[in-house]
């Protein structure tokens, strides 16, 4: 599957953060910058896809990584045929990854607006394509707001307000212990502090396995509703998260 994929926004943003904040291949962040600035439509907007658009400002280095899906045309007729998804794409979780990644800078402010808007209109449960559940969007738009972004200002409190309302008794928030974990994150990335994410933090605790890790649940799909991507790999790093930071939290 992936070798004929088109590459994405999505990865190419993470992928470079994380290398950039090791301090590695400062060149290749350099160039991801400047790939991922020329994958924008008129509106400032990124696309999901980096593939060949018209446009007579991109670079050779750009349509040669765009052209990766003229080598398997077959293949690439038959994903954009079984899935929902475009060329034109433009998903707001994939986005508010590219904000992480660029961070406060002229060429993002579309996106700040976008997330805002999203977050105003009660959009969070279908502005992405492939990450389709409201805790996994609220975790994206907050970790913005947790480094530094504060034009996010206006999302703050009603990302916690819908958290909160999600609350169960026994700890757990929204609907799957991967939600909890999440909510858990996003109520610390937004500075709040209840005795909800105490629950929550105590929810996450019983539900370990006796050899260390969390149970999968979903945290993205394929472009449908049908396929879900996950594993107890995902579910225990964002447990993981949530239990350290909330430590830490604490202490602090």
């Amino acid at each position: 599957m992936f070798p004929w994929l088109p590459f994405d926004v999505d990865s190419t943003s993470l992928a470079a953060w994380v290398l950039r904040e090791r301090n590695l291949h400062q060149e290749s962040d350099r160039i991801a910058t400047r790939i991922v600035l020329a994958n924008r439509n008129r509106k400032g907007l990124f696309y999901t896809w980096i593939v060949p658009r018209l446009s007579s400002s991109y670079s050779l280095r750009f349509l040669r990584i765009a052209a990766h899906v003229l080598f398997s045309p077959v293949w690439h007729f038959v994903y954009w045929y079984q899935t929902n998804c475009s060329y034109s794409d433009i998903d707001a979780g994939i986005n508010a990854n590219v904000l992480f990644y660029l961070g406060d800078i002229p060429a993002t402010q579309p996106v700040v607006d976008l997330l805002v808007n999203i977050i105003r209109e009660n959009k969070e449960a279908t502005c992405d394509k492939w990450y389709n559940n409201p805790f996994v969007i609220y975790y994206f738009f907050s970790r913005n707001y947790c480094h530094g972004i504060h034009k996010l200002e206006a999302i703050r409190q009603p990302i916690i307000d819908r958290i909160l309302s999600l609350a169960h008794r026994d700890g757990r928030l929204g609907s799957t212990l991967l939600d909890t974990a999440l909510g858990v994150c996003t109520l610390l990335n937004l500075h709040h502090s209840s005795l909800v994410s105490d629950k929550a933090v105590q929810y996450i605790i019983s539900a370990q396995y006796e050899y260390g890790s969390w149970e999968r649940w979903s945290h993205y799909t394929a472009g449908n509703e049908h396929t879900h991507f996950g594993s107890e790999e995902i579910t225990t790093a964002f447990c993981l998260e949530a239990l350290v930071r909330y430590r830490k939290s604490k202490i602090e």
